[in-house]
């Protein structure tokens, strides 16, 4: 079965996750290191602000910060963590679904391009995703 954006749809690049709780506030869209310099260029180029944190850390001792980042994340632009700074949401533009358009889509994050794939042991379908929602009893891994 092939993926298709449910008609009007934008939720997956409205809606994060707390994460790994409620405590330490909502994740953002993870962002590989090769993509991180892209996507600020992206930003400067559209004039859009975004928030790019480290996610995925590693150092050599368990007490010092990080010296090496394995991933980033890309941070909502709602104070509650939520929306995707390249979702256009002030144009009367859509998306060939009808939804939100991307203001990068050609140029989209790996993680967005993956979507409704998530982060699992073992992988499998975001079931928050309507389309998966819909579909649920078609789909297999």
């Amino acid at each position: 079965m092939e993926f298709g954006c449910i008609e009007e749809c934008s939720e997956c690049c409205v809606q994060r996750e707390y994460y790994p709780s409620k405590q330490f506030g909502k994740i953002g869209v993870l962002i590989l290191p090769e993509e991180k310099e892209n996507i600020e260029k992206l930003a400067k180029l559209k004039k859009i602000k975004i928030l790019i944190l480290p996610r995925i850390g590693i150092s050599e001792n368990k007490k010092q910060l990080p010296t090496k980042i394995l991933a980033y994340q890309l941070m909502g632009i709602e104070e509650n963590g939520n929306t995707c700074p390249f979702l256009d949401t002030e144009s009367d533009e859509k998306s060939t679904h009808g939804g939100f358009p991307c203001k990068i889509y050609e140029t989209k994050p790996l993680a967005c391009s993956a979507y409704p794939l998530i982060e699992s042991k073992p992988i499998v379908l975001d079931q928050k995703c309507k389309f998966c929602k819909v579909n649920t009893w078609r789909v297999s891994m």
